[in-house]
Order: C-alpha cells, then sequence, then structure tokens
C-alpha cells in the first residue's frame, strides 16, 4: 500500500495517513484501506474497523445500484459525484466524492476519496428557502413590511441566532431586533462600531474575531464574530443587515453571500417602493394641477361673464320698463353675443379627438386666416408658394394660426406689420410669423403658451396653449421669440 498510486503521484502511506478527507481503498467491493479521516466522517471509534467490510454498505441503499454502475463504467477514469453516506450510527452524512479506478499489482482497485459538504447542501438549501422571500418582499406595501420579511428571513431561514436589521434614519441607525427591549437604540452615524463602518463604507464587514477589532463596538448581545452587509439604494444606505455569534470564525464566505443575496432583494424592494411612490406623487401633484385649472377656469369664466351679466341684467330691467328702448335692445343683444363669443373661445381652445388630416393648400389656410384675424388692421407680408401642399387638420392648424394672428394684432393697437415666411426645410413646413407689436417680457416668455397663463387684461390665456397642442399633435415643434418693444416672432416646424 505503501506504493499506492493516487493522483499524480506515488503517496507513502504517512501522507495518506494524515490527509484532512475520508479515503478508502476499495478491492472486490471490500474495503482494503481506511485512513483515520474515515473514523470521523463516519463515526467509527477506528477506521480498521472499515477493513473487509462490503463498501456498498456505507453507502444509502437506494444509491447502490447506481454507484455500482458508475464503478464499472470508469475504466482507470476519475469520476466526482455527490452521493450519502451511512455512518455507524445509521445517520445520513452528505458528501462529495472522487473515485479512481486503478491497478495496482495486477489487480483493479477504486480509491474513493470523500469530503463532508453537508455545510455545502445546507447553504444550497438555505439559498433556495431564501429565495422564496422574494415573492414577499416584492409585495412589501412599506418599509416596514420589508423590515420584518427580512427579520424572518435572518432568523429563521438563514439561521442566524443573533441577528438585527439597523435602519438609517437621518444621520443614525436605528436598531431592530425580535428583542423589543433593545429595539430603538440609535447609533450615531459619525460614532464608532461595524454596523456603522459597513453604513458609511457601503461595503461588506466580516470579522472572525471582534476581539482584534478596533472598530467592534459592544452592543446588547457580546459576540466574538460580526458580519455586517449594508442595503444601499440610490447611492445610500439605507439599512444594514448585522449577524453576531459568540465564537470566532463563525462566518464563512457562504454566509457571506446569503446576506448579501438578501441584500440585494431587500434593495430591488426599495426601488420598487420608491419608483412607487414617486408614481403617487406624481398623479398627486397632477391631481392639486387640476384642481388649480378648475378654480382659475371658475375664477376666470366668473371674471368675464360678471360683467356683461350685469349689463344684461340692467337692460332687462330698463326694458321691463320702456319695452321700446332701442339703446337697451342694443347694448342686450350685444351683450348677449359677448357671453356667446367667450363660450364659443372656451370650447374652441380644447382639442378633442383625433387629427382629421388632409392634403390642404398651406397659403390658401393662411390668407383664409389673415382676411378673419388681420383684415386692414395691420400690414401684411406673405411669403409663400402658392402652389405648396401639406398633410395637415385643417380646422385646428386655421384656429392655431388665426389664435396667432389676433394676438399680433392686439400687440399692435396702433397697427403695425405681420410678416408671414411659409417654406421646406429639409423633411419639414416652416412657418415662421413675425409682428411690430410691443413684444413679450423675457419673465413671461418662460410661461407663454401654458394653460390660464395670459398677459392680456381679459382673455383666459388659452390661445397659445391651444396653438401649441395643434402643433404638438402634428408632432411638429413651436418656438417663440420676443424683445420688449420691437416685436414677437414665433417659429412653427411641421414634419412630413
Amino acid at each position: 500500500m505503501e506504493r499506492l498510486l493516487f493522483g499524480f503521484n506515488n503517496l507513502p502511506k504517512e501522507v495518506m495517513e494524515k490527509l484532512p478527507d475520508a479515503l478508502i481503498v476499495v478491492k472486490d467491493r471490500r474495503i482494503i484501506y481506511a485512513n483515520p479521516a474515515v473514523s470521523k466522517l463516519l463515526g467509527y471509534g477506528e477506521a480498521t474497523e472499515l477493513i473487509g467490510a462490503d463498501a456498498l454498505e456505507i453507502i444509502h441503499p437506494g444509491l447502490r445500484e447506481k454507484v455500482r454502475a458508475l464503478a464499472r463504467g470508469l475504466d482507470e477514469s476519475t469520476g466526482l459525484y455527490e452521493v450519502n453516506l451511512v455512518r455507524f450510527d445509521g445517520e445520513l452524512v452528505d458528501v462529495e466524492v472522487i473515485i479512481r479506478a486503478a491497478v495496482i499489482e495486477e489487480s483493479r482497485v477504486y480509491i474513493i476519496v470523500a469530503r463532508d459538504i453537508k455545510e455545502r447542501i445546507r447553504s444550497r438549501k438555505r439559498l433556495n428557502a431564501l429565495h422564496k422571500h422574494v415573492d414577499k418582499l416584492s409585495n412589501a406595501e412599506n418599509i416596514e413590511e420589508i423590515i420584518e420579511i427580512t427579520k424572518d428571513a435572518m432568523k429563521t431561514t438563514l439561521d442566524f441566532e443573533f441577528s438585527s436589521i439597523l435602519v438609517a434614519d437621518d444621520n443614525e441607525l436605528v436598531l431592530h431586533t425580535f428583542d423589543e427591549q433593545h429595539d430603538g437604540i440609535r447609533l450615531p452615524l459619525d460614532g464608532p462600531g461595524l454596523t456603522v463602518k459597513a453604513a458609511k463604507t457601503k461595503k461588506t464587514i466580516m470579522v472572525d474575531d471582534t476581539r482584534k477589532s478596533p472598530d467592534y463596538l459592544l452592543g446588547s448581545v457580546s459576540s466574538l464574530s460580526e458580519l455586517d452587509v449594508p442595503v444601499v439604494v440610490d447611492g445610500k444606505t439605507v439599512m444594514v443587515l448585522n449577524v453576531e455569534h459568540n465564537f470566532v470564525n463563525a462566518f464563512n464566505k457562504d454566509h457571506k453571500l446569503m446576506l448579501e443575496i438578501l441584500a440585494s432583494h431587500i434593495q430591488m424592494a426599495c426601488n420598487r417602493l420608491n419608483y412607487v411612490r414617486k408614481i403617487e406623487l406624481v398623479a398627486e401633484q397632477q391631481i392639486k394641477e387640476s384642481i388649480k385649472s378648475f378654480q382659475e377656469i371658475h375664477n376666470q369664466v366668473r371674471h368675464d361673464i360678471r360683467s356683461p351679466l350685469q349689463a344684461i341684467n340692467n337692460a332687462v330691467h330698463i326694458l321691463s320698463t320702456d319695452p321700446d328702448n332701442q339703446k337697451m335692445r342694443t347694448i342686450l343683444g350685444a351683450q348677449i353675443n359677448y357671453v356667446k363669443t367667450i363660450l364659443e373661445d372656451w370650447e374652441t381652445q380644447s382639442i378633442n379627438g383625433e387629427l382629421k388630416k388632409e392634403e390642404a393648400n398651406i397659403s390658401e389656410l393662411i390668407q383664409t386666416a389673415i382676411k378673419t384675424k388681420v383684415g386692414d388692421k395691420a400690414e401684411t407680408s406673405l411669403y409663400i408658394d402658392e402652389t405648396l401642399v401639406w398633410s395637415i387638420d385643417y380646422n385646428r392648424l386655421l384656429r392655431a394660426i388665426s389664435n396667432i394672428l389676433q394676438n399680433s394684432v392686439e400687440a399692435m393697437p396702433e397697427g403695425g406689420a405681420i410678416t408671414i415666411d411659409c417654406h421646406l426645410k429639409g423633411e419639414n413646413l416652416m412657418i415662421i410669423i413675425c409682428d411690430t407689436g410691443v413684444g413679450i417680457p423675457e419673465e413671461s416668455l418662460l410661461q407663454i403658451g401654458q394653460p390660464f397663463y395670459t398677459t392680456k387684461q381679459k382673455g383666459m390665456g388659452l390661445g397659445l396653449s391651444f396653438v401649441r397642442q395643434v402643433v404638438e399633435s402634428h408632432e411638429g415643434t413651436i418656438k417663440i421669440t420676443s424683445k420688449t418693444g420691437k416685436g414677437t416672432t414665433i417659429t412653427i416646424k411641421l414634419p412630413k
């Protein structure tokens, strides 16, 4: 046996005796050699007790036929397998075995090296169980639920005897444990402690012997080993997972990996909560803006209609005593038409339904808008190819151009000039309208085109808002430039 061939070298017997892994040599199904490590693995007093025993007897009954088949197929090669061996007391032990077929002294033998992998199997089972917490974390509705689910995972699934969660709160870490007596303890982030260090560095810290660590801080329990894993969300530590034990070297890379996996699940759960919260805030803001818009509509309608309604009321009162008063009849008709105009203006300054695009002559559209809104109130210059045709929603674009021209006219109460230039630029139709009006103050330019914003004493601030809606519904863009006292230029670009 001193010349037993194993691996790539001849291993002397004294070397085999000192191997940390169990080594068994089998010939004709009988064990002919077992090193001392076998007795520790299988619970025998001496390894020599196995000499002469049937090798299949130490293998789980359900795996014996499989092992026999494997052995027959080796033919001086090596195989690596996971099997269950039967201990002296009948208990099963999970092992990883290397089986090597060899010929020694003209006899075929099997050399078996077995390593206890119960911790690896245990870690694998823990990992599988840990992933079940993903569903719970993915459905958590708040940070409190995340903390409770995490505590359960650390205690029951990962089986950490001394575990806690420290949640970041301003410049402190707040302790959460199974022991209510210590819940709520606060650790300042500018103070000592391994958990504090993990939170600040955003890195996992594993200490095999806390007595040798200058950062160790005695907490609610005294420990000799500590493992701290931070949970980092958007670049900030939101909590630290802390486990401790009362003997040295209690944690290994598998413990570290499992706790880091749990931390990654928590991170995803926190990210989801943050995303949901952002959506809720956006929805809340939209509701607030809608309410504000309704209030502005209400105030503007009251403002615009109150005066004509008062005039109508006065006219009706006078006509009730003087039915033939022609002046009052004229006032009454004018004020009713004014109210009607206000309501029609409100109705037309919004987009409802889909665009109804058609090929239309742009020159005709522009000239129609000029006749309707400008007339002889200002000088107009139109630069356009009269045969230019584009696919547009004719009625909506006509109302949009009309709104712009009306604004230009109102900006030139003493008269002025309006220049309209329509031309093609690449694949786009450019409509540029310039006036020589009073212009728009720089501080108002950013808000021009927003609903209900207006610089006029009368009106609801919907004209340019409607223009913007029309242009954008055509997938186009609008740009407004202006200089006070010199005029305004509006550039519309409509894609083909």
